[in-house]
């Protein structure tokens, strides 16, 4: 399969042995851009809340996608995330004070 092409240059050249760490990687669009990091080459730090299944209609793990990347001969390292949604916002504004936006 032919890796991704982004603005005239290959996603796979951009992410090669580089580190992806992508949160609400447990199912859903979050699991499908880790396994997209991993299969361009990137070692993948899968994060979500979810260690077990909440119920039998939302399947779907850090371990499990972890398990997915692996089995596809890619590198990826679960760690569970401890922030919520409601922690987000904080979360963001705390990692933008030594970047280009700072608190005035």
């Amino acid at each position: 399969q032919a890796p991704s092409q982004s603005l005239g240059r290959t996603v796979e050249a951009e992410v090669r042995g580089k580190i992806a760490i992508v949160t609400g990687a447990s199912r859903g669009i979050g699991k499908a851009i880790a396994i997209g990091f991993a299969r361009e080459g990137a070692k993948v730090v899968v994060a979500a809340r979810s260690l077990e299944p909440p119920n039998e209609k939302l399947p779907g793990t850090i371990g499990d996608t972890v398990a997915e990347i692996e089995k596809a001969g890619g590198e990826a390292l679960a760690v569970r995330q401890l922030l919520g949604h409601s922690d987000l916002p904080e979360f963001v504004g705390d990692l933008g004070i030594g970047g280009p936006y700072r608190p005035e």
